[in-house]
């Protein structure tokens, strides 16, 4: 039975049409790219860390990207936009505070 990694290393050379190599080719974790589901997630988490709802809005309605995805450390969108929400609401009382002391 083929590794895993071998395995998938048969189905990428199919995908590009390679389907005389004969072999297999192990895949290194370390040096393969991230792939397109990556991609999309760290866009949608970083969208909604940004506050770009377009952008979020599109890529769920396109279901492009679960609602429930996390980077490798366990951020999600709702924990990322969260925590901008409560930045920008620190932020603001800051500058609040600021202005009713000018006004003193």
């Amino acid at each position: 039975m083929q590794a895993p990694t071998a395995v998938l290393a048969d189905i990428e050379a199919a995908l590009r049409g390679d389907r005389h190599s004969g072999g297999t080719v192990e895949l290194d974790p370390e040096t393969t790219g991230p792939g397109p589901l990556e991609l999309i997630s760290k866009r949608f988490i970083a969208a909604a860390a940004s506050g770009d709802v377009a952008t979020v809005v599109e890529l769920l309605d396109g279901g492009l990207v679960s609602p429930d995805v996390a980077d490798s450390t366990g951020l999600t969108a709702v924990l990322a936009a969260a925590v901008r929400i409560l930045i920008q609401c620190s932020t603001n009382e800051r500058t609040t505070d600021r202005q009713q002391l000018d006004m003193t």
